[in-house]
């Protein structure tokens, strides 16, 4: 018998104010397992899936897709038979891995909600970049979750520790294993516990669904090679889905491989993953210092003394212009939304006065 707390429900989301919907027949709390454009697979209590869709006064109240579902949130749903039901509210979140959308267009697409440990997959060949491995840990710092590098494919390596040491002098303190999911996750064991959720990101081709098939114990994932000309991946995951694991080892979430991290703006990661560029800054002559030619600058003077790799104060510069161009970005989007909010709120009191 699967429990809610299996399934990661805490004294976090119980305590959240449902007195709105207690009174309703049918509410019961659910986890979201799946997403796609027009309904919802939802987990409940016993492990039995339902499909649900949105309750119209949820999506009357959403004022951007980060208040609507997606996989790893937990919802209220009132059950309308036939094995369906209506998302009604989504609680808050503990954490939520996001990055900017695709595209042109400003917003937020979420990777996964609620999750406790995401564990960042790479492998020892061609694909592995010291750079992505930075990117994806300041998504993951965050979101609120807790990061772990994955280094896949040891047995293929000519000389696993190179990767090792590289892995290591970017975690910033982030555990680094080493596997070869083929024969076993077995390192990752200490992270599945009961009513814990994971998640897996990285690149296609890095053995992800290798992995979630070790860990799960069995047959979850269909598993794809790598074109042997690039080390580049096939996609062989192209959806988010939860899956309660067997024997009270957690929760576990799949994201399709990503060839692109785009950031969603925040300071909580870059203070985590740049810490030691950070507290050089503090030794500035200078408290506005850019780390350039100035005079006095702790930065530079590191790099010169070789404390600090170029390339590292490279990519910590190229991901603070990003991540401020993706704030002023943010800024404008968040103002031309609330525009439109307030203009809906006037519409819909002009029709209500009209109908009096």
């Amino acid at each position: 018998m699967i429990e809610l707390e299996d399934l990661g429900w805490s004294d976090f989301f119980s305590d959240q104010p449902m007195e709105a919907f207690e009174q309703m027949e049918g509410i019961i709390p659910a986890r979201v397992s799946r997403e796609d454009r027009v309904a919802y697979d939802l987990v409940t209590q016993g492990g039995e899936v339902i499909r649900a869709k949105l309750g119209g006064g949820l999506r009357y109240r959403a004022g951007s897709r980060e208040e609507l579902p997606a996989v790893g949130d937990w919802v209220l749903a009132r059950m309308i038979g036939g094995g369906e039901a209506m998302i009604m509210m989504v609680f808050e979140r503990r954490s939520m891995l996001a990055r900017q959308a695709a595209g042109d267009r400003t917003g937020l697409q979420i990777i996964a909600a609620n999750v406790d440990t995401i564990f960042i997959v790479t492998s020892m060949n061609q694909e592995f970049e010291p750079r992505r491995l930075e990117r994806y840990l300041l998504s993951v710092w965050e979101s609120g979750a807790n990061p772990v590098i994955v280094l896949n494919k040891r047995d293929l390596a000519d000389d696993p520790h190179w990767y090792e040491d590289q892995a290591e002098e970017v975690a910033a303190g982030a555990p680094v294993v080493s596997l070869s999911a083929i024969e076993g996750a077995q390192p990752l064991a200490r992270w599945l516990q009961p009513g814990k959720t994971i998640a897996l990101v990285g690149s296609s081709g890095v053995g992800k669904s290798t992995i979630i098939n070790a860990l799960a114990g069995e047959e979850l994932m269909a598993t794809g090679g790598i074109r042997e000309d690039d080390d580049e991946g096939r996609h062989t995951t192209t959806a988010r889905h939860l899956h309660v694991l067997p024997e009270g080892r957690g929760v576990l979430v799949d994201t399709p491989g990503m060839r692109e991290l785009q950031l969603w703006a925040g300071d909580q990661g870059a203070e985590a993953l740049f810490e030691d560029i950070l507290e050089l800054s503090e030794h500035c002559r200078f408290r506005d210092c850019q780390h350039g030619d100035e005079p006095g600058c702790a930065v530079q003077q590191a790099v010169e003394d070789g404390d600090l790799s170029p390339g590292r104060l490279a990519s910590y510069e190229k991901l603070q212009r990003e991540l401020d161009y993706h704030r002023r970005r943010q800024d404008v989007a968040s103002q031309r939304n609330e525009s439109r909010r307030l203009g809906k709120i006037y519409r819909n009191a002009q029709r209500y006065n009209q109908k009096l």
